[in-house]
């Protein structure tokens, strides 16, 4: 069937045939796909980075590139702190519940206000855990200046 469509060729177009044949071999035709795959590849990569450009998720969150754009990211930095120290509190008194319920250094009264400020401490970790579980900026709290076209 292939020979066909040859024959046909060369009886349509004698000096095509005999450059084709002259002209296509193995290697000159994986030189022209595999330059052919590098540029489809780097167009494509080239593309995807334009575009992640245009949607980059970091814009607009309260710690990245581009912070400044949020309103948010003072009160945000802030709760972070606060939920640091009270996640190193919350070790202290864990620390401190352990050594009272130790047999060397029992005591009842201490154990139950450790659990009372263990419980306190808990809860407010949860609390912060809760207003910071994202770290996306909401809309209304982005402020970007408008674009001035030069």
């Amino acid at each position: 069937m292939v020979l066909k469509g040859i024959d046909r060729l060369g009886d349509w177009n004698p000096q095509l045939l005999r450059e084709l044949k002259g002209r296509l071999k193995g290697r000159n035709i994986a030189i022209a796909l595999g330059a052919s795959v590098l540029g489809y590849l780097a167009m494509f990569f080239y593309g995807l980075n334009q575009f992640t450009r245009l949607i980059d998720p970091e814009r607009y969150y309260y710690v990245g590139k581009n912070e400044i754009f949020c309103k948010l990211r003072d009160t945000y930095l802030e709760n972070q702190a606060k939920l640091s120290q009270l996640q190193e509190q919350y070790r202290s008194l864990q620390d401190q519940f352990f050594r009272y319920s130790s047999a060397e250094s029992f005591d009842l009264d201490k154990i139950n206000q450790l659990k009372v400020s263990i419980a306190d401490v808990k809860a407010k970790i949860t609390h912060l855990q809760e207003m910071g579980t994202s770290y996306e900026c909401p809309k209304d709290a982005i402020d970007i200046p408008p674009f001035v076209p030069p």
